[in-house]
């Protein structure tokens, strides 16, 4: 045995090899099932030869994970068992891989990825929205969603699962992690009355919250009863902007917010969450910051800061995170040598909102320290 085949599998995967011999008909669906399709959304389907081929799970995968070094092009670990699990299993294997979409647009700051996997035997869909990649574009579209709705996502998941759905019958699951699952809500808001009828539930993971005028919408009234929203208790992009609905905390192994992110640290048990009473310190910690400090920027200083913070990125000349990481040192010197030949004004601009917001910081301490019973 490898020691790759040794180690400890993260929850996510034990899920889908212990009950991968049961297909959605024999268990329907539950909100575990809705994390693992919003992960597989990550995987880098657009590697698949193209030209007319029909693709289920299993081929996808098969296809894929033949490719050398596959491990090494995934987004985050686990990735390739994941994918590899859900291949080998009954309950996902045969499910048809509808409408892959990879869409990155540098001059729109646009990431965008969706998949449906659609259940032919129960004519049920599961859309996948993809969230945040760690493409620079793709973090600047999530900052830009404190001053900008919608963002160029939200559109395109829009038009995708108006498409999907028109063109494809039976009800829906709409689900997706991160941006995925403010996309997952997004989308399916602004579709058609006729349409929302027909999708069952949306789950966001983690995800984002909205602007108060979206969630006054008509169209969000009409799904927000069937809106899931889930947690770790350290979230940390979960609590960005606003939300109307409790979410339910889910228990993570990790030990910060920013770790707890990935699901693959969420702690599953006899194919359940486990749900904790309420989010952290921490989560409460960093909602309560973000909240205060956003309110203190206009839309207008949003925009602004956001401009300023990924030039910065930008100048390093690399497109991912993944790279400047690679690259640590040298993208530093980058950084800083823009810092510091930045224009005096820009300069002042960007001191003065992160000492607004090491403010805000240091008042909130206090969140962080353990409650009193």
């Amino acid at each position: 045995m490898s020691e790759k085949e040794k180690r400890e599998l993260p929850d996510l995967v034990t899920y889908v090899r212990e009950f991968g011999g049961q297909t959605f008909r024999e268990r329907p669906y539950c909100d575990v099932d809705a994390l693992v399709f919003a992960r597989l959304s990550y995987e880098p389907f657009q590697l698949l030869p193209s030209q007319g081929n029909v693709y289920t799970l299993k081929t996808a995968a098969d296809y894929l994970l033949s490719i050398p070094g596959f491990s090494d092009i995934i987004l985050i670990e686990f990735d390739d068992e994941l994918l590899a699990a859900a291949a080998a299993s009954r309950r996902y294997r045969n499910l048809s891989l509808l409408d892959f979409v990879y869409d990155l647009d540098e001059e729109e700051s646009k990431q965008f990825s969706a998949v449906t996997f659609y259940d032919v035997d129960l004519g049920m869909g599961f859309v996948a929205f993809r969230g945040t990649d760690n493409t620079v574009v793709g973090w600047k579209e999530d900052f830009a969603m404190s001053f900008i709705s919608p963002i160029p996502a939200q559109d395109e998941a829009t038009s995708y699962l108006d498409s999907i759905m028109m063109r494809y019958s039976g009800r829906y699951v709409i689900t997706g992690h991160s941006k995925g699952g403010n996309l997952a809500i997004y989308s399916s808001a602004f579709i058609s009355p006729a349409l929302q009828e027909r999708i069952i539930e949306i789950f966001s993971f983690d995800g984002p919250g909205f602007p108060d005028e979206v969630l006054e919408t008509a169209g969000y009234g009409n799904i927000r009863e069937r809106i899931r929203l889930y947690v770790p208790q350290s979230s940390v992009i979960g609590m960005l902007l606003s939300r109307d609905i409790d979410y339910i905390t889910v228990k993570s192994n990790a030990i910060s917010g920013f770790l707890q992110h990935n699901p693959f640290s969420w702690v599953v048990e006899n194919g359940e969450f486990i749900g904790l009473e309420d989010t952290d310190g921490q989560s409460k910690f960093f909602d309560t910051t973000m909240r205060e400090s956003l309110r203190n920027l206009s839309g207008e200083e949003r925009e602004e800061l956001t401009d300023l913070i990924f030039s910065l990125a930008e100048s390093t000349g690399r497109s991912t995170l993944r790279t400047m990481r690679e690259n640590f040192l040298q993208s530093t010197v980058q950084i800083v040598t823009s810092y510091v030949t930045m224009d005096s004004d820009d300069r002042k601009s960007l001191m003065e909102k992160a000492k607004s917001f090491a403010g805000v910081a240091l008042s909130n301490l206090s969140l962080l320290l353990p409650r009193m019973k």
